[in-house]
């Protein structure tokens, strides 16, 4: 579902202690990349990873993923969890 109806909050008018919660959960305040080549998203552990980004849309486009690469895909749910082990990184677009 989408993560509002309407027009999202302005994120001037939120409290500080709520802007990592909708930056994390919602990209809201996160800025695209102005490298053409740097793909950024919101991260789920600390570090730095590099690899060729696989866009995945469903479970049965898997096997185009090689280990080390980026899985970009829309979501995930349990039956994807073999795939982080093949993954450098999992980025939601």
């Amino acid at each position: 579902p989408p993560p509002f109806l309407g027009q999202p909050p302005d994120m001037a008018s939120l409290p500080v202690e709520m802007l990592p919660v909708f930056r994390h959960f919602f990209c809201l305040g996160v800025l695209p990349s102005a490298e053409p080549t740097l793909i950024t998203g919101n991260p789920a552990s600390a570090g730095v990873a590099r690899g060729t980004a696989r866009v995945i849309h469903t479970l049965a486009e898997a096997e185009r993923l090689q280990p080390g690469d980026v899985l970009v895909c829309p979501t995930t749910a349990p039956p994807w969890t073999p795939l982080f082990a093949i993954a450098s990184v999992v980025n939601h677009n």
